[in-house]
C-alpha cells in the first residue's frame, strides 16, 4: 500500500455504513448453513515503530470451512479452516459486497481517523463521501 492519506471520519456514520453493506453477507451465511462461512472483512493488528497498535482492515471474500468437534465443558468446539478467496463448489453465489477491495488502517486511540492509500480513496470515493464529510486531511 505505499503512502497513506489521513481521513477524519464520523464514527457513527462509518459503523452504520459498514453494517448496512455487510448485512446481506451475514444473512447469506445464515442461509447457507454451518459448513461454510464467508468472512467479509479480515483484520490484522501490528505494532508500529513507536509502539502504537495499528488495526488493518481488508474487505473482500474470505472463505472458511467450519468443522464441528462436539462439546467441551458445555461449549461447542469448532475449527476454522481457511479455504481461500474462491467460492467452494456447491455453495450458492454470495451477494455482492460493495466494500470488496476497501482497505485502510486505524491507530488505537485515534478512532476518528482512517489511513487510506490514494487508489483506495479514489476507488471508494462514494463511500468516503458518506463517512468523511470533511474529506482527507
Amino acid at each position: 500500500m505505499g503512502s497513506y492519506i489521513k481521513v477524519r471520519v464520523d464514527e457513527k456514520k462509518l459503523r452504520e455504513a459498514i453494517r448496512s453493506y455487510l448485512q446481506d453477507i451475514y444473512k447469506y451465511n445464515r442461509r447457507i448453513g454451518g459448513n461454510y462461512y464467508l468472512k467479509p472483512v479480515h483484520i490484522v493488528y501490528k505494532r508500529g515503530p513507536e509502539g502504537e497498535i495499528k488495526e488493518y482492515r481488508y474487505y473482500g471474500r474470505y472463505w472458511y470451512a467450519v468443522e464441528y468437534y462436539g462439546k467441551s465443558r458445555g461449549k461447542s468446539v469448532i475449527k476454522w479452516l481457511y479455504l481461500g478467496r474462491n467460492k467452494p463448489r456447491g455453495v450458492p453465489p454470495p451477494p455482492k459486497n460493495p466494500l470488496e477491495g476497501l482497505r485502510y488502517y486505524t491507530i488505537r486511540g485515534e478512532p476518528r481517523y482512517l489511513y487510506v492509500d490514494s487508489k483506495t480513496l479514489e476507488r471508494f470515493s462514494w463511500f468516503f463521501e458518506k463517512v468523511a464529510p470533511e474529506g482527507p486531511l
